[in-house]
């Protein structure tokens, strides 16, 4: 008995709405169909040839060899076939079938849910991941053998994981499964087994034994309620009349490749100045900020990524995709990232909340109220004001590849604390100090080269040793300006997912962590009142 050969499908899960081909596809008019019996039911072969065109390289040696590349043409075909199974529809995509389907159709992370529902925690190869901070990161950590989890450097707390490549434990699944929206698998099947294949594949999107291995994916659900998220986009749409741009931003909602990059567009394709990135002011320029902006606008509007060999676009995102927002909304906590709402799991923010409580406030070193112009005058007139701390803010460190700029820390006590000093702003100036504090803390401990170049600019009486220092003599101390925080309960909540990571690590190394908030003086402007009311 022969062995069915092996093929590559990319699988979605069309919506319950979706009840027929047509109401799936962009087009149908331009697209020929093929009708298929399987097992008595018909389904349902679509599929488009490109007209073929030179590629767009040939224009590189137009004036070279024009002639001898003239005949070079590509051509591409694109394919969607509809199976249903269970009474409910699939699209499997080939070439460029996905660009075929309505944009939503499918069930946003089928594919992920089966991944994680079926796929071997041990024998994992690539996790596609979004850091849940001030600024969002998308990464893409691929293993040269499969691994587990932990391994891939998944921090459970701070990364929402949204892609998963591995092994899973059923061969019959195939030698390898990757999930997001769709499913692509290598699997050993043939046409008139597809359906008892996309039978497995609903049970196992329907089931929840990923909570056996991968139960923290849940500190983040997502939102699909109508009248909710209606509620949620009004409370977007009220931020962005008001200019209010604190713990929202526009960011590409997936990884691209940057050597291929030309610029961003916002909608038009032939008009309009390319961007070497996205933002609220740009966008809001370009459609004329005294337009009210709803969300329907920025599910109509598009940014486009540019390719700079081809000119042509290789993504399109609808604004909305693009936006990120931390917002509250009757007590809860809600993220908005790559066009989905988010609720965070209360327990998850129990958890948090409990792990900053465990900060100290430090009570050794009372620091004077701020009544100056900027935090440089700040740090310099407390230096000179107390012989026993010394000046170091803006004494950048030259240090590592690319000759990184390191700052040790603002102020530097005799009796070795790190002072990182900020004024309380918005998540991502907060994130920045806390992660200097880590930062500067392991090359302390690790690097005496870096010791040798603080202590150029340190004094006498305030030299780090030449050896390595012991970890329980030094104490990173955050010292938050602030007209009106009292704790550190009161941070934005991504601002203390990353003070809780900071905070461990610091820990993890023996060196103490405190924080401080230093007061504003009373006939201080108004800058503060401003800052704390963007922030909180």
């Amino acid at each position: 008995m022969s062995k069915e050969k092996v093929y590559k499908l990319s699988i979605f899960l069309l919506k319950e709405n979706i009840a027929d081909c047509i109401s799936a596809l962009k087009n149908s008019k331009d697209l020929t169909c093929v009708n298929i019996s399987l097992g008595g039911k018909s389904a349902f072969l679509y599929y488009k040839e490109n007209h073929p065109s030179p590629p767009s390289w040939v224009n590189f040696f137009k004036s070279y060899a024009d002639s001898e590349l003239s005949e070079l043409r590509n051509k591409g075909t694109a394919a969607v076939f509809f199976v249903e199974a269970q009474n409910r529809l699939f699209a499997i995509t080939f070439g460029y079938g996905r660009l075929l389907l309505d944009g939503g159709c499918y069930e946003e992370n089928f594919g992920f849910r089966v991944v994680l529902n079926t796929v071997d925690p041990k024998e994992i190869r690539c996790v596609d991941a979004q850091t849940l901070d001030a600024i969002p990161i998308l990464r893409r950590t691929q293993a040269s053998t499969k691994t587990g989890m932990r391994e891939m450097g998944i921090n459970a707390d701070q990364d929402l994981l949204y892609a998963v490549t591995g092994k899973p434990k059923d061969n019959v699944l195939g030698t390898q499964v990757t999930g997001k929206d769709a499913l692509r698998m290598s699997v050993a099947v043939s046409v008139d087994k597809l359906p008892k294949l996309l039978e497995r594949l609903l049970a196992e999107f329907s089931s929840e034994n990923y909570k056996n291995d991968f139960s923290w994916v849940d500190n983040l659900s997502e939102i699909r309620d109508p009248i909710l998220l209606s509620k949620l986009n009004a409370s977007l749409e009220e931020k962005i009349s008001e200019k209010n741009f604190s713990r929202t931003w526009l960011a590409i909602p997936e990884v691209i490749e940057w050597e291929d990059f030309g610029g961003f567009k916002y909608q038009h394709t032939k008009k309009g100045k390319l961007n070497e990135d996205i933002s609220w002011q740009d966008y809001l320029k370009f459609i004329g900020s005294e337009k009210l902006v709803k969300t329907d606008t920025l599910n109509r509007h598009r940014i486009l990524h540019i390719g700079e060999s081809s000119g042509q676009i290789i993504h399109s995102w609808p604004v909305y995709q693009c936006v990120y927002c931390e917002i509250e909304v009757d007590g809860q906590s809600y993220v908005l990232s790559s066009g989905k709402w988010y609720r965070i799991n209360g327990d998850f923010v129990a958890e948090i909340n409990k792990s900053i409580q465990l900060i100290p406030e430090t009570i050794s070193l009372p620091l004077s109220e701020y009544r100056d112009k900027d935090e440089r005058a700040y740090n310099e007139r407390v230096a000179k004001e107390n012989p026993e701390i010394a000046l170091m803010d803006r004494g950048n460190i030259l240090h590592g590849g690319g000759r990184s700029q390191i700052e040790f820390c603002d102020l530097y006590t005799r009796n070795k604390k790190l002072i990182h000093v900020k004024r309380y702003g918005g998540s991502s100036v907060l994130s920045h100090l806390f992660a200097q504090g880590v930062s500067s803390a392991e090359l302390l401990l690790m690097e005496t080269e870096f010791r040798k170049k603080v202590n150029e600019k340190l004094p006498q009486t305030h030299k780090l040793p030449e050896e390595k220092p012991n970890p329980l003599d030094y104490e990173v101390i955050y010292a938050i300006i602030s007209k009106s925080l009292t704790e550190l309960g009161e941070l934005p909540l991504f601002s203390k997912i990353t003070l809780k990571n900071s905070y461990r690590r610091l820990s993890s190394m023996g060196i103490r962590a405190s924080f401080s908030v230093i007061p504003v003086a009373a006939n201080v402007g108004n800058y503060f009142s401003n800052a704390t009311s963007v922030a909180e």
